[in-house]
């Protein structure tokens, strides 16, 4: 294997990511428009995002104005590459910032995939939902220091967890954030 990662238990899955990841930068700069290059790279400064994934998200968004899978690119989006990152975080020798980044990222997640089981029948005629959810999840896995999982936990999950873990448990160390 190329990058020596086959020895770990997900060695394999690491040099194949790391493999697309550097094919898909080639392409990037290969076959991009130059109007889109200028528009991609502003986003890139911005996001910290690789500049063939903000073109992937630009597609599957066209894709889910006009798809009946707007649902399953919506989740797929929020799950595998928050996935990835979570396994690379977990493999790298400085983990713990970015375990409780990632860690952080799927306790959100899972509170929106419970909110979004009991609302998406209300939202799902509304146009765009799916895009706006999708937006709403990269939000949430950016890389950046106040992504939207650092904001959603801060301001509505811990309060909630607190006032439940002191009605329920036997409290929540406030320090320990």
């Amino acid at each position: 294997m190329g990058t020596g990662h086959a020895e770990s238990p997900l060695g394999f899955v690491q040099d194949a990511a790391q493999n697309l990841d550097k094919k898909l930068d080639r392409a990037y700069k290969q076959y991009a428009p130059k109007q889109m290059k200028a528009l991609v790279d502003k986003v890139h400064e911005q996001s910290g995002l690789p500049q063939y994934v903000i073109c992937l998200l630009g597609v599957m968004c066209l894709y889910m104005m006009v798809s009946r899978l707007s649902e399953l690119i919506c989740n797929l989006l929020g799950s595998c590459y928050p996935a990835y990152r979570s396994i690379k975080a977990l493999e790298s020798p400085n983990r713990k910032e970015e375990v409780t980044r990632w860690l952080t990222y799927w306790t959100v997640f899972a509170a929106l995939s419970v909110f979004d089981f009991f609302v998406t029948n209300l939202f799902i005629s509304i146009p765009g939902y799916f895009i706006f959810k999708a937006i709403f999840l990269i939000w949430c896995f950016l890389p950046i220091e106040r992504n939207g999982s650092v904001v959603m936990h801060e301001t509505i999950l811990r309060p909630y967890f607190i006032i439940l873990e002191k009605m329920f448990g036997n409290g929540v160390n406030n320090n320990a954030h």
